[in-house]
C-alpha cells in the first residue's frame, strides 16, 4: 500500500476515534447520535475499500514489474517476435535447453531430466511440457 494511501486511511481513522468520542458524551440527542454512528460507518466502509483496492493495487504494480523483467530478458537473450510467438512458457524450455548444454550427451540429457523435474516440482511447467522438453531435445540434439 503506497504512503498516500496509508496516510488517508490514517486520517479517517482519526475522524472516526474523534467521533466516538464525541459518541461518549451524554449531552448529545438521538438524531446525532444517529449521524455520527451513519458517519463513523461510512468512514469505516471506505477504509476497508481503500485497503483492498491498496492490495489490488500492489499486486497489479508487482505483476507487472515481473512481466517487465521476464521482458527485458527475452530481449537480452535476443528473442524477438518473427514466425513463433515467445511465450514465457516457451522461453523458459529455451533457456533449461540452453542451459543444460555442456560436456556431453549423455550428461546433458541428465542436467536437462533434473531441470525439468524441478520446474515441475515447483509449479513452473506441466507434466506434459516436462514430456515435451525431454522429447524434443533426445530428437534434436542427443541422438546427432
Amino acid at each position: 500500500m503506497s504512503q498516500e494511501l496509508q496516510a488517508k486511511i490514517n486520517e479517517r481513522n482519526d475522524q472516526i476515534e474523534m467521533l466516538k468520542a464525541q459518541l461518549n458524551h451524554k449531552s448529545i440527542d438521538k438524531k446525532e447520535t444517529k449521524r455520527i454512528t451513519k458517519e463513523i460507518a461510512n468512514l469505516e466502509k471506505m477504509n476497508k475499500k481503500a485497503a483492498f483496492w491498496g492490495g489490488v493495487s500492489t499486486k497489479l504494480e508487482t505483476g507487472g514489474a515481473q512481466l517487465q523483467q521476464t521482458g527485458k530478458s527475452m530481449q537480452k537473450a535476443g528473442l524477438h517476435t518473427t514466425a513463433a510467438v515467445w511465450t514465457p512458457v516457451i522461453y523458459a524450455g529455451y533457456r533449461v535447453a540452453k542451459s543444460v548444454k555442456g560436456k556431453s550427451p549423455e550428461s546433458d540429457l541428465v542436467s536437462l531430466v533434473k531441470e525439468c523435474e524441478q520446474a515441475h516440482a515447483e509449479g513452473k511447467i506441466t507434466e506434459e511440457q516436462m514430456k515435451e522438453y525431454i522429447i524434443d531435445f533426445t530428437n534434436n540434439y542427443y541422438r546427432k
